[in-house]
């Protein structure tokens, strides 16, 4: 299986990962719109990744949730 995201390092330099880096949204400036929405539940993160949003957004304190929930959804 070929995972969508990308790994990549966070601001305090932990091994994590992404579906966009900062060079595949600047790619994208002018060719593709890109899609968010604000995720703070399993069913609201689930519900995006089912609709492919492409970027989401969260509250600080549901970060680690919404992010397993997009990797549970991906494989």
């Amino acid at each position: 299986m070929i995972s969508k995201t990308k790994p990549i390092y966070t601001w305090d330099a932990k091994p994590s990962r992404r579906n966009l880096t900062a060079a595949d949204i600047i790619a994208c400036k002018g060719n593709k719109k890109l899609t968010q929405t604000t995720a703070n539940t399993i069913e609201e993160a689930s519900a995006a990744v089912d609709s492919d949003i492409d970027m989401l957004i969260c509250d600080a304190s549901n970060v680690e949730l919404v992010r397993e929930e997009f990797l549970i959804n991906e494989k």
